[in-house]
């Protein structure tokens, strides 16, 4: 991990050393246009495919300037609950080495996540600020460097799904006092070094209870990440064929007499709530009631039929609103146009393709493995609910997959369907309803999980 993490810091340097470098590059060219007049530049701004005209394609790296190469913000959420986990995990790292506990210190994970810290942070930078550049220089190395930036964010994340699933694991053991024959192999005697540092730590489950709520952020953020280095990959040496509104431009500097460079970076919020308020208000207030319902549930711990009752009503009636949603949402959409291959891009839509699809069939092993592990359980109407609520989950990835997949291929050609959006209110719902669904999951599962064995 080290080395992957280095070499992926090393690389974004360089991109980041060479767009800066091309920015100089481009305020001379715009101040030498100025003082000849050139027509290419009014004074005041000249878009990056009017640079490429004037040098070499194989010696820039331009700004893509369509909306979908631009990532949300949703992302600094990720990111930040990312590096808050990783922060927590090199304190408790750390306290090894104040309480002396030599069993127990690693000085490489210190310095991997350290590392890491660094890294997630400067990818962020760089991915949020110029995610939408056209690499035309150094292709080669760009293609490898951006897959290896892939496979690291890939490793990451593969890697911190391991480490949430060994640290329930431990946890579990610990706390039923269950003892490890430590001679049978190699996996019972990491469980037992990890049981022993879980006693002498100073932050675990019982003194921060918010700590396993933090793997999904370092989760999440790495896939995202993933997907935005892929979309980079695809774009290394495409042809600017979209040009926008001029963004590379110079203005005086007032306060030092120089000048400042500015240009349209990937930092851009624009938002058309046009045909979905309704949906938007319906979702917020199902957000609301949701989080009222949160705080019910854990106000309610000690009380576990209680608590477990109010996690299955708040499943069961979002999962089955989705469902109703989703087919009126779909009813709605297929009046619009379908994109025609001219104006598709490819790239984005197998990286969207891949990201709905691929999670599906783990997904639904996940869910026929918990139905048949309620069936073989002592029958109760706890028991049958949760199976009820699983066949409807199951029932709605179903529906929604094919919905997505649909959906990003439509478009609106006419005036009319331009200003109707059919399905925008339908789509607002859904879309919160799935965030709503995301916090439950990632809240409050956990604590059901911990309460299967007295169900």
């Amino acid at each position: 991990m080290i080395i992957m993490n280095g070499l992926g810091f090393a690389w974004i340097l360089f991109l980041h050393w060479d767009i800066k470098r091309y920015k100089r590059w481009a305020v001379q060219y715009l101040n030498s246009n100025q003082g000849t007049g050139s027509d290419e530049c009014d004074g005041s701004g000249v878009r990056s495919d009017s640079l490429t005209h004037r040098m070499s394609i194989t010696t820039l790296v331009v700004f893509n300037s369509l909306e979908n190469s631009k990532p949300g913000h949703v992302v600094d959420m990720f990111c930040f609950g990312s590096i808050v986990h990783m922060g927590v995990q090199v304190f408790s790292q750390t306290y090894f080495y104040i309480n002396d506990s030599p069993r127990c210190q690693d000085f490489l994970t210190i310095f991997c996540l350290s590392i890491r810290i660094v890294f997630s942070f400067y990818q962020l930078y760089i991915a949020f600020k110029y995610s939408n550049i056209l690499i035309y220089r150094h292709q080669l190395l760009a293609r490898f460097a951006l897959m290896h930036l892939l496979a690291t964010s890939l490793s990451s994340w593969f890697r911190t799904i391991i480490s949430e699933a060994v640290d329930d694991y431990v946890e579990s053991i610990h706390a039923l006092n269950h003892t490890l024959n430590t001679s049978q192999n190699y996996f019972h005697s990491m469980i037992e070094h990890e049981i022993h540092c879980l006693e002498r730590t100073v932050i675990n489950d019982k003194s921060m209870q918010t700590l396993p709520y933090l793997y999904p952020f370092t989760i999440e953020f790495n896939i995202i990440m993933a997907s935005i280095w892929y979309i980079c990959w695809t774009n290394i040496g495409k042809v600017h064929s979209h040009p926008g509104p001029a963004h590379i431009k110079v203005k005086p500097n007032l306060s030092d007499g120089d000048q400042e460079f500015e240009y349209r970076s990937a930092i851009s919020i624009s938002a058309d709530c046009h045909a979905s308020n309704r949906g938007l208000f319906a979702g917020i207030t199902t957000l609301l009631a949701t989080a009222v319902t949160i705080i019910i549930f854990f106000a309610t711990q000690s009380y576990d039929r209680f608590g477990i009752s109010v996690y299955c009503t708040q499943i069961g009636v979002l999962t089955l609103v989705c469902c109703i949603v989703i087919p009126l949402a779909y009813h709605q959409t297929r009046k619009l146009n379908v994109v025609t291959r001219e104006h598709f891009n490819c790239n984005h839509t197998v990286m969207d393709d891949l990201l709905v699809l691929i999670p599906v069939p783990f997904f639904l092993l996940h869910y026929v493995y918990l139905i048949m592990a309620d069936i073989h359980d002592e029958s109760s109407p706890v028991n049958v609910f949760l199976i009820v609520i699983y066949v409807l989950t199951i029932l709605q990835v179903l529906i929604q997959s094919p919905f997505i997949v649909d959906g990003i291929r439509r478009c609106s050609n006419t005036k009319e369907l331009r200003y109707v959006k059919p399905g925008r209110n339908y789509i607002m719902f859904a879309l919160i309803l799935n965030i709503t669904l995301w916090i439950l999951n990632t809240f409050e599962l956990r604590y059901v999980d911990r309460t299967d064995t007295r169900l």
